[in-house]
Order: structure tokens, then C-alpha cells, then sequence
């Protein structure tokens, strides 16, 4: 098999592209496929007879460049970033999300193997009689059926039952005898107490594993792939029985430990030269099965290895391809034979181990330049004497300096200030603006610059600003008693003077437009806050609202008779609503609708804006909100509809899951179950109510053009109930 990919290039080259799949159906199998050449984007997978029947799909995708960033694409389209980090390394933003779809990637493999490639456990027994004392051991006879190749290794781990702190007993048994025993010798140094089994792993020699847990959980993956297991069909193997008891051993935990390290070369190093890191370990029982020391270097730049010896060095050839710069320790882990370890990770765990001996500095080697994690971002839709703040923060080799400039990328004629500031802070521009124009910023970092992409403002008249003119609400009044509400907030910082507005509900002259079953004789009602303010039966036919709904560009009334309801309004407070009902107890098809009234040439920076508007009403088959984005900017929203949210303010009937998507024009464009925690946020900027933690209402926050939209509000599996539907301007 062959798939090809393409990358994007990063700052950094790709280093290696990996791609998990894994075997569906009367078997299981996992594989990790590595491109033989990351620039090519082959992956290349040649099908033997150890490949097991059947259909093969991909479950992920995991692409690394040189400095061990890396994102794992998976099949359930999320995305996750990793970076190893230096200190001054705070994040690695990729994407939360893909669009790729793994479907097409899938494959059957015919005329292999019928049966699973897999060694499998068919049975383990206790050979031994408890207590255990030090200087017995603790034995147990096991049987695996054959797998395709032949078995490498039989690992087993027990866990003490009792203790607070994790302790476990886990030899690795290399074999490959598919019968045999498992023995445990019991030193003195083992922690008195309980253990009972909690895995087996069985890993044939081409790494193949198979993971038996404790409870009965089977699953399976590659020894070169940790993390790639999957679960595969439940274990016929009760492992949870296997324990043993110790006594007159150990009343406390004996892990081994390190006794002494330095560094045997020199703190500056090249190409050609080999660090050096001498130890000296003691363990107590047990001999000692690995020591692991990973570096960590410039931009997460990691270098590894393992050593078996209780002492002596640990090499690192620098090579030219290692990179400028300060290594030091990321761990250092020492584990015995029966799988005791201890790992030290910092100066302040372990006395004897402190990390300074571990730092070194690469010169000669390659020069990175230093790069951007967060850009300057372009502001659009700001008035003239706005002060506007731009942010940027740059990662390099050394000290990291700013230099910021007014023009495109590359034109160094206009610099601004602040000149410089240090890691890990960034740097600020704040500037007052007067007309559109564009900024940059460039970063020095160990004698390397980058430059950071175009930061564009576009100053824009007051008219110009994007903002909420209209709601509008089709909907039914469904029995003889039914009502909604409609709301609206009015104001912005920096505004005074009332509002313009007009205000309507639509039910005769619906039918004119084609709309069936519409209420014969609507009517409205507006508030401000709890008080009436006004009503309005039927329209009348006016000269003044004929023209104010040719002026917001609402849809003409059928006739001055018309029993449709409709008022101009001037609002001087904030929190407003209108209660849309029928006379006579008439049901049928209605719309209701706010305009924002302003004059476009007439609106100033202390013309009062619609801040947010909402409708509460009965879902039934589900409710449509639409609203208008005026102007020629883009506006920021927060839109909400809330079931359990409103049950708490006497609201009956409200809606238990409710649902929204976000439409412009037939087009959706977004959409929520469940809120997520991180918009309460955007909700606490606009005033709005606070959502219990885990309430099932919805939300979501979007930045959209001008233009018009509409939100349908519905309920999850078909349910129903009262909901209140919200869109707020964000600042």
C-alpha cells in the first residue's frame, strides 16, 4: 500500500510523517507507517503474509518537524499539538479541528493471514503459596497461543494494593516459549503488603503487542508506537485474581537511586565532539534494566539514550545537524530489573542529582532563525482617533528584541516605538490611529531576524461600523392564549440621546406575500424594563410609518386597513421588549421585527446601538431568529439559546436541550449542542446572565460580515419547550 500526503511548510523542516491504521472486524491490528522521506510524502506499507484479513482504516495522522513539534491528526477530526519546550517556551497554537476525511484512505487486505497476527494469553495460574518472605520468589505458570511470528518478550506488572504512592513489581521475561514460568524473586528491599497482577504484555519480535489489563480489558498496538493501542474483543483471562501477599521484607519503599553524575566535557561544544555525562547508580535487590536521559535543546530540539550498566557515561555525538544553542535534562529515569524506578526531573527532586551538570551549549552546529507565535493582527472597522494596540511575541535562540514600523513588511523607513522587550512578554505596540494604514514588526534573536506578516487597519466613519440593525421573528401563535416576547438592549460606550426604532407584527399582510394560516389581528406591546409603555392593535396606515418602513427597508404593508400592528418609536432606555399576542384569541402565522431606525448618514459615534436583541417563545418544531448586520465591518457575537438556563427565573416549560445553528442566507455556517466553558467569558463582557456549569443550553461565538442571518433554535431528539434566543454585539 502507498499513501501520499502533501504538508505545508512550517518554520521548521518536517522530520518524519507517521500514519496509524488499524484492522477492522473478525481481527485486529495496529500498525505505524513511517515515510521513508518526510518531503515526498510517500508512506509506503508493503503487505506480507503477517498482515491479518480484512479491512484496514486510518485512525490517525502525526506530522513532526526538527524541533519535535508535532500534530496528530485523528479520525474523529481533531487536531492535537505537542511541543517540547525550552524555558522560555510557552505554547505551540495548531489547529483544534481538520477537514480531511479518512474515509477514502480505507483498504481490504485479501490472501494473508485469516487469523490474527497476535500471540494470545489462554491461561496464568499461581504456583506459589503466600506470605512471601525476601529470598523466595513468587512464581506463575502461563500458556499463549502462537501469533505469525514468533514471541520476543512476556512482561508482566504487579501493583501493590495498599500503598498511598504507586508500587509496582514488573520484570520483562525476553522468551520465546509459548509455555513457561514467570518467577518473581522477593529481595529484601521489597515493600511489604498485597500485589495483584495488573497487566501482561505479550510483544512478538517484529512489536507487535497485545495488553491483557487488569479486569479483563484487552488491547493492541506496536512496542514503537506507545499510545497507538486500541481496544480489541474482551478477554476470556480473569487476571484479577493473580496476587500474592510479601511479609517480613521491606516496611517501606526501596527504589534505587543515583549516587553520583558529572559532566566529562567541556560546556562549549561542536561538531565532532561527544558529551559526556559519567554516573554512578545503586539499586538494592534488583540490577538494573535501563537508564533513559533525554535532552532538550532549542526550540525543543531532543536528543535521547538509553544506557543498561549501574554505571559509567552517557554519549552524545554532536553531529553538524544539532542545533546552536543551551541542552539540559529534560528526565533522567533509572528502573531495575523488576521494573522500581525513580526519575528526576528537576534540581529540587532528588539531593544527588542536580540538572546543572546536565547543560551544555552547541555552537557550529545549525543557526535557526527565530520565528513568531503570536502575530500582530489586523484591526479593521476602527474610528479615526482610536487608540489601537498590536501584540507579538517572537521565540529564538537567544534573548529575543522587537523593532516595530509603519508600512509594508520590509520597509524600515517609518519605525516605531517600543524598540525592544524581552522574552517571554512579547511586545506592544499601542498607537492612536488618524486614517488606515498598515504596521510590521521585526525580531532579532542571536544575530537572526524574522519579520512578521502585514498588521492592517482600515479607519472607517461612524456610519461605517458594523452593528446590529434588525431582528425578525416567523413564527405562529398556536392557541388562542400563546404570546412571545421580544427584546432589545440599547446604548454602547460613549452614546447618549434616545433611539429610533421601528417596531412591528406582521399577520394580514403576510398572507398578501403568500404566507398561509396567517393571525388575522395582531398585536403588540412595548416595555422598558417591567412598565407598558405602549400598545398598538392595528397600524392606521400613517404617512410617517409608511415612510419609516421604507426608510429600514421593511416590506410594505398590504393596506392602511390592514390589522397589522406596527409603532416608531424613540427609546431612551437601556433593557426594552415587545409582547406580540392576537385579538380575539386569533391564531396563525406572524412575524415580528425590530429596525434600527437610524438615518446611515446621520449615525455618530454617540448614536445608541441595538447591543443585543432576543426572542423567548414555545420551540415547537423549532423557532427561527433572523437578524441583520449593517454597515461595512465586521461585528463579533455571542449567540445563546437557553432552555434550563431561564428555568430559573420562573420561566415554565423551558426547553431541556436545546440546540442552534447559525445560517447566513441557506448557507449554516455554525453550530452548538452543548455550551462550551470558555464563552462565559465573552458572555460576562456583554452583561449577559450567567449558564450553569454543564446546563444543557447552547452557545456559540462567531465574527460575522455584514449581512443578513438567521439562528434556528431546536430541541435535541426531537424534544421541545420554551427557550429565550439571544445575539449580543461583543466589544
Amino acid at each position: 500500500m502507498e499513501f501520499r500526503c502533501t504538508i505545508a511548510p512550517g518554520t521548521a523542516a518536517t522530520r518524519s510523517v507517521e500514519l496509524t491504521i488499524a484492522a477492522f472486524g473478525n481481527v485486529r491490528g495496529v500498525r505505524v507507517l513511517a515515510a521513508a522521506d518526510p518531503q515526498t510524502g510517500v508512506i509506503s506499507a508493503p503487505v506480507d503474509t503477517t498482515w491479518a484479513n480484512g479491512r484496514y482504516e486510518v485512525i490517525a495522522v502525526v506530522v513532526a518537524d526538527v524541533w519535535s513539534r508535532s500534530l496528530s491528526y485523528n479520525a474523529d477530526s481533531k487536531v492535537t499539538p505537542e511541543l517540547r519546550v525550552n524555558p522560555d517556551e510557552v505554547f505551540y497554537a495548531g489547529p483544534a479541528t481538520h477537514s480531511f476525511g479518512f474515509a477514502p484512505l480505507a483498504f481490504t487486505v485479501t490472501g494473508a493471514s485469516p487469523v490474527a497476527p497476535r500471540p494470545e494469553l489462554i491461561s496464568l495460574e499461581t504456583l506459589s503459596t503466600s506470605p512471601l518472605t525476601a529470598g523466595q520468589s513468587a512464581r506463575f505458570r502461563y500458556a499463549i497461543t502462537p501469533g505469525l511470528v514468533p514471541l520476543a518478550k512476556v512482561a508482566v506488572s504487579f501493583r501493590h494494593t495498599t500503598a498511598t504512592r504507586a508500587v509496582t513489581l514488573a520484570p520483562v521475561i525476553e522468551t520465546s516459549a509459548l509455555t513457561g514460568e514467570i518467577t518473581l524473586p522477593i529481595a529484601a528491599s521489597v515493600m511489604n503488603g498485597r500485589y495483584r497482577l495488573a497487566l501482561v504484555t505479550l510483544t512478538d519480535v517484529e512489536g507487535r503487542q497485545t495488553i491483557y489489563r487488569q479486569f479483563g480489558g484487552v488491547s493492541e498496538g506496536w512496542e514503537t508506537a506507545p499510545g497507538s493501542n486500541v481496544e480489541v474483543e474482551s478477554s476470556n483471562i480473569a487476571i484479577q485474581n493473580t496476587e500474592f501477599v510479601v511479609e517480613g521484607a521491606s516496611t517501606t519503599v526501596v527504589p534505587p537511586r543515583f549516587t553520583a553524575w558529572s559532566r566529562q566535557s567541556p560546556a562549549v561544544v561542536g561538531p565532532g565532539a561527544v558529551v559526556r555525562f559519567a554516573y554512578d547508580a545503586a539499586t538494592v535487590g534488583y540490577p538494573v534494566r535501563q537508564i533513559r536521559l533525554r535532552l532538550i535543546g532549542p526550540f525543543g530540539a531532543i536528543r535521547e539514550t538509553l544506557v543498561s550498566a549501574s554505571s559509567g557515561a552517557f554519549s552524545f555525538p554532536v553531529t553538524a545537524d544539532w542545533t546552536n544553542g543551551t541542552y539540559t535534562a529534560e528526565f533522567v529515569t533509572l528502573t531495575d530489573a523488576m521494573g522500581r524506578n525513580v526519575s528526576v526531573r528537576d534540581a529540587n527532586n532528588v539531593a544527588l542529582a542536580p540538572f546543572e551538570e546536565f547543560v551544555f551549549e552547541v555552537r557550529g552546529g545549525i543557526t535557526i532563525p527565530p520565528y513568531f507565535n503570536i502575530q500582530p493582527t489586523a484591526e479593521t472597522g476602527v474610528l479615526a482617533g482610536t487608540f489601537v494596540s498590536f501584540v507579538a511575541r517572537g521565540v529564538g535562540l537567544g534573548p529575543v528584541t522587537y523593532q516595530w514600523f509603519r508600512g509594508e513588511p520590509g520597509d524600515t523607513s517609518a519605525p516605531f516605538t517600543p524598540a525592544s522587550d524581552p522574552q517571554p512578554r512579547g511586545s506592544q505596540l499601542n498607537v492612536q490611529i488618524q486614517q488606515s494604514t498598515t504596521f510590521w514588526v521585526r525580531i532579532t534573536s542571536a544575530g537572526a531576524t524574522a519579520d512578521s506578516n502585514a498588521a492592517r487597519v482600515v479607519v472607517v466613519t461612524p456610519a461605517g461600523l458594523g452593528r446590529l440593525i434588525n431582528l425578525s421573528v416567523l413564527t405562529g401563535l398556536d392557541s388562542p392564549t400563546d404570546e412571545f416576547t421580544l427584546g432589545y438592549v440599547v446604548g454602547g460606550n460613549g452614546t447618549s440621546g434616545s433611539k429610533a426604532l421601528v417596531l412591528r407584527a406582521a399577520g394580514p399582510s403576510l398572507g398578501a406575500l403568500g404566507v398561509p394560516g396567517t393571525v388575522s389581528d395582531p398585536k403588540l406591546e412595548t416595555f422598558a424594563g417591567a412598565g407598558k409603555t405602549g400598545e398598538n392593535d392595528n397600524w392606521g396606515g400613517g404617512a410617517d410609518l409608511v415612510a419609516a418602513f421604507t426608510a429600514v427597508g421593511a416590506f410594505p404593508y398590504a393596506g392602511p386597513t390592514s390589522r397589522d400592528a406596527a409603532v416608531a418609536a424613540s427609546i431612551t432606555t437601556r433593557d426594552n421588549s415587545v409582547r406580540v399576542t392576537s385579538v380575539g384569541g386569533a391564531t396563525g402565522a406572524v412575524i415580528a421585527e425590530v429596525y434600527d431606525a437610524t438615518p446611515t448618514p446621520s449615525f455618530g459615534t454617540a448614536t445608541p446601538r441595538l447591543l443585543n436583541v432576543s426572542v423567548r417563545k414555545h420551540l415547537g418544531r423549532g423557532l427561527t431568529a433572523g437578524f441583520v448586520i449593517g454597515g461595512s465591518t465586521n461585528v463579533r457575537v455571542l449567540i445563546r439559546v437557553i432552555g434550563p438556563g431561564i428555568a430559573p427565573f420562573g420561566v415554565a416549560g423551558t426547553v431541556t436541550d436545546p440546540q442552534l445553528a447559525l445560517f447566513r442566507g441557506t448557507t449554516q455556517i455554525g453550530a452548538n449542542d452543548d455550551w462550551p466553558l470558555d464563552i462565559a467569558t465573552a458572555g460576562n463582557s456583554v452583561g449577559a446572565f450567567a449558564l450553569t456549569s454543564g446546563s444543557r443550553d447552547a452557545a456559540l461565538v462567531a465574527t460575522l460580515t455584514p449581512g443578513n442571518y438567521s439562528v434556528l433554535a431546536t430541541g435535541v431528539g426531537g424534544t421541545t419547550g420554551v427557550a429565550l434566543v439571544e445575539v449580543y454585539e461583543l466589544p
